[in-house]
């Protein structure tokens, strides 16, 4: 699972190659302005200077994302990137990718991250977990945003069963979308909604696969609902990726375990909501990547000693630090243990 957590960062210190652009064109306009008014103001004089100095500044900024594969840059934090917040907005932030054992609801695994998107994360994760749980034989639940033909077939290749669910192809009202048209995999064909074989058409050297009938769709009297009138091609085709047969076999396992799959959210929602609501941290208090992973860190191990304790109490997990820690971290957790206990106390003192 991943989530795009905020640090106390400013969107305004967040630029891209067009945001500087439209800055600096602004700008431009700006000094025309101040050059024009030179004769009648002395005060324009001082900012005309600052516009000049502020645009030399976004200047240098946009040639150095020009002169680099980033496509974001942030004076106040140069590792965040701007995120969308899943609240229907963009937030400046990190995406922290951890992985959660079902059955305790304890994390396992967790990095972070700055791009925008899980893309290409499924894979890793799932190898991660393999190293940290030393097995083979794992189920790993992720959402839409993992959904990803070269990840998936990466997934598969790691021995590890993916339940991810499939993204919905964009498609216009009224029309008819790519899930409308059934694959056929004992004749390699597609099924369209007037029940008509789309046979391939393509050669076999050919990188991405092309289905088409081009004889039943010049008669099909719902064509207007299938594929754009007045273009350039006159029927439907369906274009098979390279990655297509991988996808169908994720389809096929995700529909083979939805009930499964409902629980993905439920243990998100139940690790973030406990570091936000119960730990208090709603959001990041440092910055640059490499100090948002030690907290990060620190936030998924306070969270998992809590969890722990609800499932075997303090005494047991006292017991077992002495069996396997030195002194010295073993009188540290106790420390944490009888902190919290003592704050529970407190807090069902005050509840009575």
């Amino acid at each position: 699972m991943a989530l795009n957590y905020v640090p106390i960062i400013t969107k305004k210190r967040n630029f891209s190659a067009n945001s500087l652009s439209k800055k600096i064109a602004h700008i431009d306009e700006q000094i025309s302005e101040y050059l024009s008014a030179l004769d009648r103001n002395d005060h324009a004089k001082d900012d005309l200077q600052m516009l000049e100095s502020r645009k030399a500044s976004y200047q240098e900024m946009l040639e150095q994302l020009n002169n680099s594969d980033e496509t974001q840059i942030s004076t106040t934090d140069p590792d965040s990137r701007l995120m969308d917040n899943k609240k229907g907005g963009l937030d400046v932030a990190y995406n922290i990718q951890a992985t959660v054992d079902a059955k305790n609801s304890l994390v396992i695994d967790q990095y972070v991250i700055n791009a925008p998107t899980d893309q290409g994360e499924l894979s890793r994760a799932s190898a991660r977990s393999q190293e940290i749980l030393s097995t083979k034989d794992i189920t790993i639940l992720a959402d839409k945003g993992y959904y990803n033909g070269q990840d998936l077939g990466k997934t598969f290749s790691l021995g590890v069963t993916p339940i991810v669910s499939r993204q919905n192809p964009p498609v216009r009202k009224g029309m008819y979308s790519l899930n409308d048209f059934i694959y056929n995999e004992e004749n390699d064909s597609f099924t369209c909604p007037q029940n008509k074989l789309l046979t391939r058409i393509s050669n076999d050297t050919s990188k991405h696969q092309v289905y088409a009938n081009k004889e039943a769709c010049r008669s099909c009297p719902y064509k207007s609902q299938c594929f754009k009138q007045g273009g350039k091609h006159k029927y439907r085709k369906i274009i098979k990726d390279i990655h297509f047969k991988t996808m169908l076999k994720a389809d096929r396992l995700f529909e083979t375990a939805k009930e499964l799959y409902h629980i993905r959210q439920e243990l998100s929602e139940h690790v973030f909501g406990s570091i936000k609501r119960q730990l208090g941290f709603p959001q990041l208090n440092v910055r640059t990547k490499l100090k948002v992973e030690g907290e990060v860190s620190l936030l998924f191990l306070g969270y998992n000693l809590k969890r722990v304790i609800n499932i075997i109490g303090n005494t047991e997990l006292v017991r077992y630090f002495k069996e396997h820690t030195n002194s010295v971290l073993s009188k540290t957790i106790t420390v944490f243990l009888n902190f919290h206990r003592i704050k529970r106390e407190n807090q069902m003192l005050l509840v009575r």
